[in-house]
Order: C-alpha cells, then structure tokens, then sequence
C-alpha cells in the first residue's frame, strides 16, 4: 500500500472517529438554554384598559338632555327623553348596571324631587327596567304608554 492511500485511510478513520464521538459542549448548551427558556417570562397580552369614565358632560355631549318633569301635560316630552337617554347610554357601552345612576344624574327641579321619593321605597340597587317602569309611571299615562 502506498503512504498516500495509508494517509487517506488514517484520515477517513480520524473523521469517522470524530462523527461517532458526541460534542460534550452540545448537551450542556442545549440544557442551559432549555432551562433559561423555561426561565423566560411568557408573554402576556397588556391589561385592559381602565373602563372608561362616563361623566354628566359626556352624557351631554352624546345627546342626552336634563329631565325637568316640569311639562307632565306633554307625555310625548317624557316619552322622548328616556328613550333618547337608554339610546345615549347604550350608544357609550355603559353597562346595565350603571345605567340607572347616570340617568338620576339628568333628572332636575320637580323630577329630581321625584325621583328621591322613590329612591327611598325602591329594591336597591336600581336597574334600568325598574327605573324605566318607575319613570314612564310616573310620567306617562297609561293611555299613552300603550
């Protein structure tokens, strides 16, 4: 056999010999960066943010008005505004059970007086269909509301 053929079987052994041996490095990377992935904070989305604050102004702003009661010989009048007031309220995403609070925050003058009279022999807290019926009684007759 000739010196080149012996250096070239030498060195396919040398190869073969290195492929079979695992790398000790690999192991040891692969397990460090396994435990700094199981390290790693996940991602998580934002928190949502803050409900929005619906203020008498922004009720204003939307189209609601103030509620006098001081026009009772016009059912129409107090037909228009809670209509009106439920459409603004679900128009701003105001949830059920804020509804009836910012509504009282539109009554004025003899409908306020009203509305504390009732307050004080109502189921708390009020929904809107309890403060929907209670007010459409008070306000409209029931000729009209049928």
């Amino acid at each position: 056999m000739s010196e080149a053929s012996n250096n070239q079987n030498e060195t396919q052994n040398m190869e073969q010999n290195v492929e079979a041996q695992p790398d000790p490095i690999m192991p040891a990377f692969l397990t460090q960066f396994l435990q700094q992935m199981a390290n790693a904070p996940m991602f998580q989305p934002p928190p949502p943010p803050p409900p929005r604050q619906i203020t008498l102004k922004t009720l204003k702003d939307n189209g609601a008005e103030e509620f006098h009661g001081d026009r009772i010989s016009d059912p129409q009048i107090a037909l228009d505004w809670i209509e009106q007031t439920e459409r603004v309220l679900k128009n701003l995403s105001v949830p059920e059970a804020r509804r009836p609070e910012l509504a009282f925050q539109l009554l004025r003058k003899g409908a306020y007086e009203w509305w504390k009279r009732a307050d004080e022999k109502a189921p708390k807290p009020w929904t809107w269909e309890h403060f929907d019926w209670a007010f459409k009684k008070e306000y409209i007759p029931a000729r009209f509301r049928e």
